[in-house]
């Protein structure tokens, strides 16, 4: 991201991909890939972070709610999934599972892979880091829209940051079981 991105994009100062379409939510499903953030000084979470998560593709009518699933890295690393609701715009729903850790190194490829499936009752989420099991949750996970979940990709970073960060992605692929 470049001072440009920021100014081409008022008031959200963030760079993303997308996965284009939304994802089978009656399967279960594996997201991997691998993320770099390019070399540099250490990073204040407050001003810059990489992320992935699960944005749900809304009903017509539906205002957007927080994300099911969310993965920051900036000064530390946090996984925050929440449980399945049927209107996540009118309430949060709770956090079901989290973890906070150190964020990988900077300068270095790091694999994640991400295997959930969305149910009111039998929902699970599984998520890995460089093969390490991070998270596992089994209960009620994901929301209940028409259309599955959709992955996305980027970087944020605050009013206060300048000059140039770069976060590379590779190796996207999405499966079902």
């Amino acid at each position: 991201m470049a001072d440009a991105d920021v100014a081409n994009n008022p008031g959200t100062e963030r760079a993303e991909i997308n996965h284009v379409g939304s994802l089978d939510q009656s399967k279960t499903i594996n997201i991997s890939y691998l993320q770099m953030i390019a070399p540099g000084d250490a990073i204040d979470s407050n001003k810059l972070f990489a992320f992935g998560q699960l944005h749900d593709v809304e009903d017509p009518g539906d205002a957007g709610g927080v994300v099911p699933l969310l993965m920051r890295c900036g000064d530390y690393s946090q996984v925050i999934g929440r449980a399945y609701s049927s209107k996540p715009t009118i309430s949060s729903p709770p956090i079901v599972a989290a973890s906070f850790g150190a964020s990988p190194a900077r300068g270095v490829w790091t694999s994640y892979r991400w295997r959930f499936k969305y149910d009111s009752v039998n929902g699970m989420l599984q998520i890995f880091r460089n093969e390490v099991l991070l998270i596992d949750y089994v209960g009620p996970f994901g929301y209940l829209d028409t259309k599955g979940p959709s992955p996305q990709f980027g970087i944020y970073r605050g009013t206060t940051t300048s000059g140039m960060t770069v976060v590379y992605y590779s190796g996207i692929s999405i499966s079902y079981e």
